[in-house]
């Protein structure tokens, strides 16, 4: 197929490893393998050919179906600290902003309490509480938003196409 021709050899290798080409697993490949989810990408995959998981929470099921409860894009940490955490639909983009910042610490220690506050109002496990939290730190590295990522894959998509038969 002339999308295994997509982007970088990462992305190849993933889209081998996937071995689906539909454009919503084209663009959690294309956001997954940025820095700020590189960490997700083997649970990722083993979610994704069938392996067992459970939602630390029904609200992350809801919130996070559609990528089998990993954060993927910066959406995705907006919706779990509003939905999870209580924050206002701006608190939840400042968090996002914040963490793309160089000097951020006392902002983010601000938004710690918040979110662990916010889970621990739902009845979350303090375990889970600071793995979610974890993961919302991994989107301090660089991430895509869905649409962004999106229109990458389409383009992407096209073009290998192109380029495979034309």
């Amino acid at each position: 197929v002339g999308v295994i021709h997509f982007e970088s050899p990462r992305c190849r290798t993933l889209l081998a490893a996937f071995n689906d080409f539909s454009l919503s697993t084209l663009s959690i490949i294309c956001s997954i393998i940025r820095p700020a989810a590189m960490v997700q990408v083997s649970e990722m995959l083993r979610r994704f050919r069938g392996g067992a998981f459970q939602y630390p929470h029904p609200i992350i099921e809801e919130t996070l179906r559609g990528t089998l409860g990993i954060m993927v894009y910066q959406e995705d940490v907006i919706r779990v600290a509003k939905n999870l955490a209580n924050f206002t639909s701006q608190e939840g983009n400042e968090l996002r902003k914040t963490l793309a910042k160089k000097n951020k610490k006392h902002k983010l220690d601000f938004y710690k309490k918040k979110f662990f506050d916010g889970c621990l109002s739902k009845s979350i496990e303090p375990e889970n509480i600071e793995s979610l939290w974890k993961d919302v730190l991994s989107f301090a590295g660089y991430s895509f938003c869905k649409p962004h990522s999106d229109s990458y894959s389409l383009v992407a998509y096209k073009s290998a196409y192109l380029k495979a038969y034309y």
